[in-house]
């Protein structure tokens, strides 16, 4: 019953607003801590390229090839449920990996200049593409004892839907099962710009050097936007919400370099996140954990 109200509630407010609305829609400006903000933080930290390893170094003029693969959790219902500020479950559970191939080539005096892309091929329902810059430092370097700093900046868009699935709402105008009433899937757009640091501090475990053992710490600044596409009761929904601020991530890993060229390296990385739900007064934690495992090879 209360979902019915509450559908009920918010398909009026839309008709309202889409009758009244006389040009472009504003954009909806969200606190850093709304779920709809948590959310695209959540899946922004997922997608970052931080540095796994220190052993990953190329000398000057030559270059290498990564590819990424990392585990994308998935959310509870409470956890997807973030839409108009804690009410709505979106559909949120899209995917559950998440792979990104990079090349490196190695610059004069210890830096390293790494480019990611992941063209927009659709998979799972879903059509990500991410770009993606950074320059790693070496500062420090040994059998034993290595250091390394990393700034990166990325681009994203996601495109999916999101805030009207089928695999959510039965499209039947049903309020049991279709509470919101969405009349067919829609076509959302999660964009995402962020820039940051990264250090690292790792130790060798053999005495030949071959296997470390890394942790690694990251500041990051955001600006995330999601693009609402989507007919409801007849009358389209074009809201567009935007969000901005700063994260941190903390991580620890093992790398080995398995011969002159193949080298691999496993990681578990924190992004601490914050929430304001409906029955919160103060913002809760809901973080990330994330497992990431990454394959280097050096070409020549």
């Amino acid at each position: 019953m209360y979902r019915r109200l509450l559908g009920i509630v918010f398909l009026l407010s839309g008709l309202v607003y889409t009758n009244f609305a006389q040009t472009e829609v504003p954009d909806e400006i969200l606190d850093f801590h709304r779920p709809e903000a948590w959310a695209m933080k959540y899946f922004n930290a997922a997608s970052l390229p931080l540095k796994s390893g220190l052993l990953d170094h190329v000398e000057s003029g030559k270059w290498a090839l990564d590819l990424e693969i990392a585990h994308v959790p998935r959310l509870d219902q409470r956890q997807r449920t973030v839409g108009f500020n804690g009410f709505k479950e979106e559909d949120l559970n899209k995917t559950h990996v998440f792979a990104r191939p990079a090349i490196r080539y190695g610059l004069p005096e210890g830096f390293n200049l790494s480019i990611n892309y992941l063209p927009p091929i659709e998979v799972f329902g879903v059509k990500p593409e991410f770009a993606g810059v950074a320059l790693d430092k070496r500062l420090m370097f040994g059998k034993r004892w290595q250091a390394a700093l990393r700034a990166f900046t990325q681009y994203g868009r996601v495109e999916g839907a999101f805030t009207c699935s089928s695999d959510i709402f039965e499209f039947d105008g049903d309020f049991d099962s279709n509470p919101f009433g969405c009349d067919e899937n829609s076509n959302d757009v999660f964009r995402s710009l962020t820039y940051g640091m990264q250090a690292l501090l790792g130790r060798s475990l053999t005495d030949s050097g071959d296997t470390f053992a890394y942790i690694s710490a990251s500041w990051q600044d955001s600006d995330l936007t999601f693009e609402i596409d989507a007919v409801t009761g007849g009358f389209r929904d074009n809201r567009r919400q935007v969000t901005d601020g700063v994260g941190y991530s903390i991580g620890a890993g093992v790398e080995r370099q398995w011969s002159e060229k193949w080298r691999a390296a496993v990681s578990l990385f924190y992004f601490p996140l914050k929430i304001r739900r409906p029955e919160d007064i103060d913002p809760q934690n809901d973080d990330l954990l994330q497992l990431r495992v990454q394959m280097s090879y050096a070409l020549f």
